[in-house]
């Protein structure tokens, strides 16, 4: 209903759902998301994905495909730091989930499977052309997924 409804609306303007769309881009821009998995195998596989956990609460990446971090996110810790090294609680449960929000507006999150030896990844981005987009994601999930290739092996 909603959509006859939009349909009727935007024709009326003399557009179509995909032009509705576009102007809503032009307005607010594109936003994309994109998620991959690295699946191991057994105990081992569980005990790498572990380690690279560590690794990144360690020493978690200031930037990512240049892009500086503006803040990072350790559910487990339950803390948010702040570029300048600040310090806050967040006010969620605990989980083994780590998360950056880029300057840009695009964040990365990185967790493991609570049920299998898998690591997930997700990304996602915002940007003014949907060419920007494409190549903000891109350029991240290269970085990514280098760094954690790396991690893992």
């Amino acid at each position: 209903m909603l959509a006859a409804e939009a349909c009727i609306a935007y024709g009326e303007r003399g557009m179509t759902l995909a032009d509705a769309l576009e102007e809503i881009y032009e307005t607010y821009g594109y936003f994309s998301e994109s998620v991959k998995s690295y699946t191991l195998e057994g105990k081992e596989g569980m005990e790498q994905i572990a380690g690279c956990m560590q690794k990144l609460r360690m020493a978690p990446p200031e930037a990512f495909a240049a892009i500086l971090v503006d803040e990072y996110e350790d559910y487990l810790s339950g803390e948010r730091t702040h570029r300048g090294g600040e310090k806050s609680a967040l006010a969620l449960p605990k989980n083994d989930t780590l998360r950056w929000l880029l300057a840009d507006e695009s964040w990365i999150v990185i967790r493991p499977s609570g049920t299998e030896p898998k690591l997930k990844l997700y990304i996602g981005a915002r940007a003014k052309t949907k060419a920007e987009l494409d190549a903000t994601l891109r350029q991240l999930m290269q970085d990514v997924d280098a760094r954690l290739k790396g991690y893992l092996a």
